[in-house]
């Protein structure tokens, strides 16, 4: 129902203008020495609202595409504007990094963004490591509650290719 609806003609336009234009602005006030922690928590968030926006939709993946060509899509966000510590800090890629193989797992399109980007192999590392572990602060941003384990090994292989 929460796809359904954010992806429906009276919603989508809106709502992906918010999400792109959220992100970019709280990825920005995270960057910036000194950011409060509200401000990483609403950049979580979003980030968790985005994967489930796309979790297992293969329209609203490609709806995070949206303006490619034309400025940054929310994907080329994602891969390219978010702080460095969500590459590199354990906690921050356990919320970066399933958003990322949700909106790319099955869309050869994102995939290419994705590696127009970053290094591919970092999501695959990721879905092969042990992940399965909740972060400690929030288990809802674990691995297995956003992206089905059964897929996890597909992932990884797909993104490979």
């Amino acid at each position: 129902m929460f796809q359904v609806t954010l992806a429906s003609n009276e919603f989508v336009n809106e709502f992906l203008n918010f999400l792109s234009f959220a992100l970019s602005w709280s990825a920005t006030r995270v960057r910036e020495k000194g950011h409060s922690a509200q401000d990483a928590a609403l950049l979580d968030e979003l980030l968790l609202l985005t994967g489930y926006f796309a979790l297992q939709n293969a329209d609203n993946r490609g709806k995070l595409q949206w303006g490619e060509g034309r400025g940054a899509s929310i994907l080329r966000v994602l891969c390219s504007q978010m702080p460095f510590e969500y590459f590199g800090d354990g906690r921050c890629k356990a919320v970066l990094f399933p958003t990322l193989v949700v909106a790319c797992y099955g869309s050869p399109s994102s995939c290419v963004v994705l590696k127009s980007e970053m290094s591919i192999q970092l999501l695959v590392d990721f879905l092969r490591s042990d992940v399965e572990k909740s972060p400690e602060e929030d288990p809802r941003f674990a691995l297995h509650r956003r992206f089905p384990q059964e897929d996890w090994a597909a992932a990884a292989a797909s993104f490979l290719v």
